[in-house]
């Protein structure tokens, strides 16, 4: 006899489906190392053209790093690749989270809505430029905040390369240490009511008065996300752009909105926002 799942159909049945699905992901995954790789292969051979972006300036050390002969830090190919691929996923992935959390948060506090739109009704514009960011200081402080409190990378891992001893707890060289950003965000030590919604976190006064690693959401050192700023300018100049055109409201009760930790800190799948058209 045939066993049937609750959702119907024969476990046969949606063991292809979940096969069919697996083969469609690794064959958009070649995809995406076939195109990064053709496109670093045409960026090194081709140089006449200089371009200005992230990919060019990993390929110019590239190139330098080669005729380093000491053992010293070098950008190697699967490096280069590696980063590639970072930009490509986690440049997409991350602000789109971020994103929905902040329009999410930002319907939820009356006050910080107005004074958004307020500060975008004093610049008055059509469109949003990088240029016009250093007038929507408050925008900025807006989703910072949202990011301290919904860090799309929630937890991330480093491995030990020696013993330390960190206020009398043993770590020995070999063993993986977890960091969650989130935990660290949401620290009374650091934040005030960290639970809580509050911009100010990210004023001048509010940002001295605790050390810069309290607010994590990129790592640090060495292997700190190569997008940090990258995602920080793109978050606020894609917010500025929609909320200067849309207002956001929930289509369901706000509070049914929950935090979803999969691979990424994500909203549940009940999200949904009304959009209405400001200009």
């Amino acid at each position: 006899m045939n066993a049937t799942n609750k959702l119907g159909g024969s476990q046969g049945q949606r063991g292809e489906k979940v096969a069919a699905k697996n083969t469609t992901i690794q064959h958009t995954a070649d995809q995406m190392i076939d195109f990064i790789n053709q496109v670093i292969a045409d960026r090194s051979v081709n140089r006449d053209t200089i371009y200005s972006d992230l990919l060019e300036n990993l390929i110019q050390a590239f190139h330098r790093d080669q005729s380093k002969s000491d053992d010293s830090f070098k950008v190697t190919k699967d490096q280069l690749f590696d980063e590639m691929v970072t930009m490509l996923i986690a440049g997409a992935e991350n602000p789109k989270n971020s994103l929905c959390w902040t329009l999410h948060m930002i319907h939820c506090n009356p006050k910080a809505k107005t004074k958004i739109y307020e500060e975008l009704e004093r610049l008055d514009k059509d469109t949003i430029t990088c240029e016009d960011l250093e007038s929507l200081p408050f925008l900025l402080k807006v989703y910072k905040e949202c990011v301290r409190l919904f860090p799309p990378a929630y937890a991330f891992s480093r491995k030990a390369i020696e013993d330390v001893d960190i206020r009398g707890f043993q770590i020995h060289s070999g063993q993986e240490v977890v960091i969650s950003p989130y935990a660290i965000h949401r620290n009374p030590k650091y934040y005030n009511n960290p639970a809580e919604f509050n911009p100010d976190n990210f004023s001048e006064k509010g940002q001295k008065m605790r050390p810069s690693l309290a607010f994590l959401p990129f790592g640090a050192g060495p292997r700190a996300c190569i997008g940090g700023q990258f995602a920080m300018n793109q978050g606020h100049i894609v917010l500025a752009n929609l909320l200067n055109c849309f207002e956001f409201e929930h289509s369901v009760p706000k509070k049914s909105v929950k935090m979803l930790p999969l691979i990424t800190l994500q909203p549940s799948s009940n999200f949904r926002m009304f959009v209405r058209r400001r200009r």
